[in-house]
């Protein structure tokens, strides 16, 4: 199944630079340069990658950098897959995972009932 983003989507985060309100014009500039839908757009400057995924969306081969790590991770995430995960490492906790979109509410549901463990994180970043 292909991941599908909605516009809202496309506001994964709030950054300096961002160009979320851009996209109407952006496409608008792509269009008017007669490059067709199916074509390589590179998104160069990509931070939260709201451009590149617009444009993976319409139909476009989708090249994104950026220099911050947070932007390849999101890039690694919205761009490069295209699928939806299949947890292979909980198929044995959560039996029913089967690589649809459900998986992600059936992963979050497990996930939300796991007791709390007081290790490194909570050691480090909890306060009091």
């Amino acid at each position: 199944m292909y991941l599908n983003y909605s516009r809202q989507d496309s506001v994964v985060m709030r950054y300096y630079g961002g160009k979320t309100k851009l996209l109407d014009f952006i496409s608008e500039a792509v269009a008017q340069t007669g490059i067709n839908r199916g074509s390589v757009f590179c998104d160069l400057f990509s931070g939260t990658t709201a451009v590149a995924k617009h444009f993976k969306k319409t139909g476009y081969t989708v090249y994104a950098n950026d220099f911050l790590k947070f932007s390849y991770v999101l890039a690694h995430a919205y761009i490069q897959n295209n699928h939806y995960p299949i947890f292979r490492g909980l198929r044995t906790t959560v039996p029913e995972l089967n690589g649809s979109e459900e998986n992600i509410t059936k992963v979050i549901t497990f996930l939300n009932q796991v007791k709390p463990k007081r290790g490194f994180i909570y050691k480090n970043y909890c306060p009091n």
